[in-house]
């Protein structure tokens, strides 16, 4: 399959991720993370199962931003997610009159 093809070459590097929660807010990481891999055709993407590293709860419980890092199985990549916790409430576009959409 196309599949077994392109996991028969070497992952490039796991695509970066960001999160935006709340100050409480559960953090949910993937279990899979999209990976380059070099293709026929150029680059190609695969999602991989990725083991990340342990959150301590503090960092939920505080406006800041942080990064977790994970180890994406069967290669050598690092997975990043950047996590911003923030203590503001979101604005909805519509309710913002300085916002334009042109």
């Amino acid at each position: 399959t196309k599949d077994k093809n392109l996991l028969s070459h070497k992952p490039v590097a796991a695509v970066k991720q960001a999160r935006l929660l709340q100050v409480g807010q559960a953090l949910e990481l993937p279990t899979k993370v999209p990976v380059y891999f070099t293709g026929k055709d150029g680059y190609e993407t695969k999602d991989l199962s990725v083991e990340w590293e342990e959150v301590p709860a503090e960092n939920l419980t505080k406006a800041g931003q942080f990064t977790v890092r994970g180890h994406v199985l069967g290669s050598d990549l690092v997975a990043e997610v950047t996590v911003r916790v923030t203590d503001k409430l979101g604005e909805a576009l519509s309710d913002n009159p300085n916002y334009d959409e042109n």
